[in-house]
């Protein structure tokens, strides 16, 4: 079921992102969204779900050239001052289920 909810954009830019829509989201005070922009629109998603995304998509679940995506992710996080922790990834090794490397991705602070 597709649900339409308005918001208006403020004079500073600013957008409230609607109770139901946090709820749904999961969002709580403090949370990273993401917008990704499209051809024929802009989606706001969680850091969660991009990180979920990204990862399916290193995982072979799809044809879609990875590399590009990641190295442009890669850059917009550097460019905010974020450093990469050049430690291989390897979950089948340590046995770290989905959620618990996705945790380690985005640690809460």
């Amino acid at each position: 079921m597709t649900k339409i909810l308005e918001s208006r954009v403020s004079a500073e830019g600013r957008v409230v992102i609607p109770a139901d829509v946090r709820h749904q989201l999961g969002l709580e005070p403090g949370a990273r969204v993401h917008f990704l922009v499209e051809e024929d629109g802009v989606r706001l998603v969680t850091a969660q779900k991009l990180a979920e995304n990204v990862w399916a998509r290193n995982t072979g679940g799809d044809n879609v050239d990875t590399d590009d995506v990641v190295r442009a992710a890669r850059e917009q996080a550097e460019d905010r001052g974020f450093e990469w922790d050049e430690r291989p990834l390897d979950t089948n090794a340590a046995g770290d289920d989905e959620d618990e490397v996705l945790a380690s991705l985005f640690p809460v602070t």
